[in-house]
């Protein structure tokens, strides 16, 4: 709380306003410029991370004073990218000639990206310390308005505080998308039933403390020097291998005909590699007595050794084997 000294000074002079922005004469009709020093002595703001203030740039100033019988409203605005519509109110009544203090939250959120959670905070908040009320009566008679002309009434950028950008107000977790099958050319595309290609969030906006423990193939260690921690990929480290796959997001589901999430053969679903050939194509070449019959309806080679030209003793027998 400021000495009451403070205050009497401010009567006599335009702080919290820049000067020249109030308590100019009335020569026309009456606006904020014409606001007597003695109505605010004092003020302060401070604006939220959301709000798209700009130190230097962006400005708060009294945007209207209104009156409403006995009661007048004194309406704080600023032209910060997220701040236009919305307005910190402060309410005094004729008669209200000590010094009082009011403070004043904004919790509306006008991001339209942003949806109300834990990490929510208000956009701007701000505190008035009222004068002689009573002298507004001369601009103010009967109901009406003041309103803001030009840069009437711009509070002093001292008072104002920024939070952009000055500290951690949560943590939140989520999953990138795995590397994810794609259909050789002239095979129809693998699809899912949910967006692929995208971050998937999981928790949001972790306060208080928290614990952060290594999951599969992870280790995590503190970096004093630079005050940080370090999270590195290390294969077995932390939970260790993971026995099967794990989902990225609740729900997550493999395409059709894979049980993989990734989408494609399991490692014995694939022929990758024939008497120790290798692939990916094989060329595989009938001679005498062998031929080789296509079954594409079930994706199958038939190799038939049937002998057939050649002399061959009795009793041979067949053998059929899976590759």
């Amino acid at each position: 709380m400021a000495r009451p000294g403070f205050y009497n000074e401010n009567r006599n002079r335009a702080f919290p306003f820049l000067l020249g922005t109030v308590n100019s004469q009335v020569l026309g009709p009456a606006t904020l410029r014409h606001l007597p020093n003695s109505v605010v002595v004092d003020a302060g703001f401070i604006v939220g991370n959301n709000a798209g203030f700009i130190t230097d740039v962006n400005k708060i100033y009294l945007a209207r004073v209104r009156r409403t019988g006995s009661a007048f409203r004194f309406e704080f605005g600023s032209d910060a990218a997220n701040l236009v519509g919305t307005k910190l109110v402060f309410v005094r009544f004729l008669g209200d000639n000590g010094y009082l203090a009011e403070h004043v939250d904004e919790w509306e959120v006008h991001l339209t990206s942003q949806s109300a959670g834990p990490c929510d905070e208000p956009l701007w908040s701000g505190y008035m310390v009222s004068g002689r009320i009573d002298d507004l009566v001369a601009l103010l008679p009967t109901d009406g308005s003041l309103e803001r002309q030009a840069d009437d009434a711009t509070v002093e950028p001292a008072l104002i505080q920024n939070l952009a950008h000055t500290y951690v107000r949560g943590v939140s977790l989520a999953n990138g998308d795995r590397t994810r099958v794609v259909a050789p050319e002239g095979c129809p595309p693998v699809t899912w039933p949910f967006p692929t290609g995208v971050i998937y969030p999981g928790a949001r906006c972790i306060q208080g403390d928290i614990l952060f423990k290594p999951g599969y193939n992870c280790s995590i260690y503190q970096d004093a020097a630079n005050n940080g921690l370090v999270f590195r990929a290390v294969p077995g480290a932390g939970d260790g291998q993971p026995c099967v796959e794990t989902p990225v997001f609740a729900g997550e589901q493999p395409p059709d005909d894979s049980s993989l999430y990734a989408g494609g053969p399991t490692c014995n679903e694939t022929l990758r590699s024939i008497n120790g050939q290798g692939g990916p194509n094989f060329t595989i070449t009938p001679g005498q007595g062998v031929s080789i019959q296509p079954d594409p309806d079930n994706n199958t080679l038939v190799i038939d050794v049937s002998m057939v030209g050649l002399q061959s003793c009795n009793g041979v027998s067949q053998v059929s084997e899976s590759i």
